[in-house]
């Protein structure tokens, strides 16, 4: 894609990146993520206890 713009376009720039845009995850996807590893946590830790 790049190769194809830089023919058409005549800039001094020699790369073009295509970064993708960044998302910043909801509150809920990080506590369910979070709540599931501590539940796995503890499964694993209070046995021994």
């Amino acid at each position: 894609l790049a190769r194809l713009v830089g023919r058409y376009l005549e800039t001094d720039q020699e790369l073009i990146l295509e970064i993708p845009p960044i998302r910043v995850p909801s509150v809920k996807a990080v506590g369910v993520k979070v709540w599931m590893r501590l539940e796995g946590f503890f499964k694993q830790v209070l046995p021994v206890l």
